[in-house]
């Protein structure tokens, strides 16, 4: 999703400023604008977390107030696991702001076909002469689809074969045109690539690579030349050159004659301005291939390359994407084998597009889970574009008992079901923290305006377990014991998400008037602006309070539940004020609640400023062992957002490996062991056995600084500044 908002952000820039004086800046988790930027801008092009991100308490910014036109590229996404529900949170934000501002929001979807456009379309409120709705048979440029079955059982083994198969379609059908193989693992991408080339070598010998095209394009050498200038020692090649008039771009003399010279990169365009022979072209080529391979950083696609075929993921360097790109775009290489993240990424053109197996290690379950129909379409979408072609051909490698289920799908329109459920704690703690929901009504109706909301009622078999054994329909109705059941589970989700939330201390719930009032806490707040999990803000308060003090109480009275509330109560000036108008005995600051109830305790009158001094006073305070520098990075590395960090097959005796290069004692049943060993090894600069662990630390680099920045929020709430020192020094060892 970053690359195609990167490479819309390129396409549009200059576009829209040249022909309307139009500003577009680019804003994704790796690439922010300063305020200043985001004020003076028309057009805003980011990913949907990103957009959940800067438009949450969207009360009190402006630029969000100011918004009139959303588009969603691919809101089928809405389908997709973790993605779906933000797109569907942010739908419904946008919806609550035109409501609350009175002011037109004008929202587009862009999407493939979808037999539940109606329910799609009253939700987003679109009116019936705005629905254009274009069947499969419309394509531009006309695809057929092959599906071949696999029975192996083992996944392993089943991907060895099918690379046999892989081959044999290429050299069937693509010729010299350009082939896309999507793969369900970066090491796949790999292990794919040289599969191909260890076949290709012992049979066929066919040409991937074709270095000719190297010299149809001179702009891409003013890239290479400037990279070369970049680099701090420049890379120097040995290369067999005979011009005689080979001059030094440096100083414009004649450099002396030789077989073998030693060279900083030339400049190209003047060696192409002058008539090269057919052999001397060849030397060209080979010497600005090498270049191109001397800037590469990863060593296997240094590998591929020079047989003509490139892999694509996001373990991948920036600077090694877009030499593949370029690459594959200019047909300098045939092949690109890639993971399915490319196929909701940039636009690269093929005719063939092979997608070898329908399934994906999920690190969660620790379970292969069937590729998602929304991703399946997206890969076929690749095949054939209208600028370059006028016919196109997909292959799926699929399994064979799974080959009748996937060619009815292909052949008729599919649902998009809501996936609001994911992450509803944590979008649903940001509205509370926003003031947008503050009762159980609020959270009613909040849920009433969502996609869910609309599907339960069309397909309630897929939300609800239990209603397979209630009537669901009277005279083509829902019935009116279905309906119940529906509302029931309603009930149930909001009870369940607010037990939840005040079970990590993210919000607390007072009664007032009879009615329950949701307030959001210091660890709610921090959850919210830095994105992160609540059971990752609430397990680091849990950690700093167990080692703050050993508590002895002076009364009963001063603990509710058997722990201490000392969690001052969030939500600014604004907040308090209120608090002291609701409440006549002018009580500021009210304690953390479990339950739905507040007892009178001695810290009732205690400013907020004031509450974790007053415990000192009230406690008898015993000092615990403090944390050190690597109990905060063994605490770091245990934060839920690394629980998707995969655990592959034999990764046991590699993280054993790893630990014996780290000179510190390690508990290897931790939870999260893998992560905290990758932080370590950065620290120690550890060797690894597999290039998958480059892979999973640039995953763990990408979540750090958020993790880290709600860590040092919840030390200050304890004016725990050792620890806040280290957590910068840990943050600036990772940036």
């Amino acid at each position: 999703m970053k690359a195609i908002v990167s490479e819309r952000y390129k396409s549009w820039k200059k576009k829209f400023k040249i022909l309307f004086n139009k500003n577009v800046i680019e804003m994704t988790g790796e690439k922010n604008e300063n305020k200043e930027n985001i004020k003076n801008s028309h057009i805003i092009i980011c990913t949907p977390e990103k957009l959940d991100v800067i438009s949450r308490n969207w009360k009190n910014k402006n630029f969000i107030k100011n918004i009139n036109l959303i588009i969603f590229d691919e809101i089928h996404l809405l389908g997709q696991e973790n993605r779906g529900g933000v797109i569907e949170i942010l739908v419904n934000r946008f919806k609550n702001i035109q409501n609350e501002l009175n002011k037109k929001v004008r929202l587009i979807g862009l999407t493939t076909v979808i037999t539940s456009v109606d329910d799609l379309i009253l939700w987003l409120d679109v009116k019936e002469n705005y629905i254009f709705n274009f069947p499969s048979s419309c394509r531009i440029v006309p695809c057929k689809t092959h599906i071949l079955g696999f029975t192996q059982k083992a996944y392993c083994a089943r991907m060895s074969v099918m690379n046999k198969n892989v081959f044999d379609a290429i050299s069937q059908y693509a010729q010299s045109k350009n082939v896309l193989i999507f793969v369900s693992s970066r090491r796949q991408t790999r292990l794919t690539g040289f599969d191909i080339i260890s076949l290709n070598l012992s049979s066929h010998n066919l040409n991937f690579l074709h270095t000719e095209n190297l010299l149809n394009d001179k702009n891409h050498l003013k890239f290479l030349q400037n990279k070369g200038r970049k680099k701090e020692e420049t890379t120097k090649v040995s290369k067999k050159w005979d011009d005689p008039t080979n001059l030094d771009r440096h100083t414009g003399e004649e450099m002396p004659h030789g077989d073998y010279l030693d060279m900083q990169i030339p400049d190209f365009t003047t060696v192409l301005s002058k008539n090269l022979s057919g052999e001397e072209k060849v030397q060209v080529q080979n010497l600005i291939l090498q270049n191109y391979l001397n800037i590469v950083e990863n060593e296997h696609l240094k590998e591929l390359l020079k047989y003509g075929i490139g892999i694509h993921h996001a373990g991948l360097s920036e600077n090694d994407k877009n030499i593949v790109e370029y690459f594959f775009l200019n047909k300098i290489i045939q092949i690109l084998i890639c993971t399915s993240t490319l196929a909701w990424g940039i636009n690269l053109p093929a005719y063939l597009v092979i997608i070898k197996g329908n399934e994906f290690y999920d690190p969660k379950t620790k379970k292969y889970k069937d590729i998602s129909y929304t991703d399946l379409l997206q890969m076929i979408g690749r095949a054939g574009r209208p600028q370059f072609d006028d016919k196109a051909l997909a292959i799926l490698l699929v399994q064979e008992k799974r080959k009748n289920a996937i060619k009815n799908f292909l052949y008729h329109p599919m649902n998009i079901e809501s996936n609001i459920m994911e992450n509803l704690n944590e979008h649903i703690n940001a509205e509370i923290c926003s003031h947008v929901i503050k009762n159980k009504e609020d959270m009613f109706n909040y849920l009433t305006k969502s996609y869910y909301f609309k599907r339960i009622f069309s397909n309630p078999s897929y939300y609800i377990k239990d209603i397979q054994y209630v009537q669901l329909f009277e005279n083509n109705k829902l019935s009116t014991q279905a309906k119940k059941t529906i509302y029931d589970h309603l009930n149930n989700i909001i009870d369940n998400t607010i037990q939840f939330l005040q079970k990590n201390k993210c919000i607390q719930v007072i009664q007032e008037d009879y009615i329950q009032t949701y307030y959001s806490t210091p660890l709610g707040h921090i959850a919210s602006v830095y994105y992160i999990k609540c059971e990752t803000v609430y397990f680091f308060y849990k950690t700093i309070e167990q080692n703050f003090c050993n508590v002895t109480p002076l009364g009963d009275d001063i603990i509710t539940n058997g722990e201490m509330n000392i969690i001052p109560q969030c939500g600014g000036d604004q907040q308090k004020e209120e608090n002291k108008v609701r409440n006549n005995d002018d009580q500021s600051c009210q304690p953390c609640v479990v339950n739905d109830t507040v007892e009178k305790n001695p810290m009732q009158d205690i400013t907020d400023e004031e509450h974790i001094d007053k415990c000192e006073d009230i406690y008898t305070v015993m000092p615990k062992k403090e944390l050190t520098f690597y109990d905060l990075f063994e605490l770091i590395a245990q934060a839920k957002e690394f629980d998707d960090i995969p655990l592959r097959h034999n990764e046991d005796k590699y993280n054993v490996k790893l630990r014996n290069q780290i000179p510190l004692d390690i508990n290897m049943n931790m939870h999260n062991v893998k992560t905290y060993l990758l932080l370590l090894s950065r620290l120690y600069q550890c060797t690894y056995e597999t290039v998958d662990y480059h892979i999973d630390l640039k995953l763990v680099m990408d979540q750090i600084p958020r993790v880290i920045n709600g860590y040092i929020d919840i030390c200050l709430l304890f004016h725990k500044y050792n620890y806040i020192k280290n957590l910068i020094l840990i943050l600036q060892l990772y940036n």
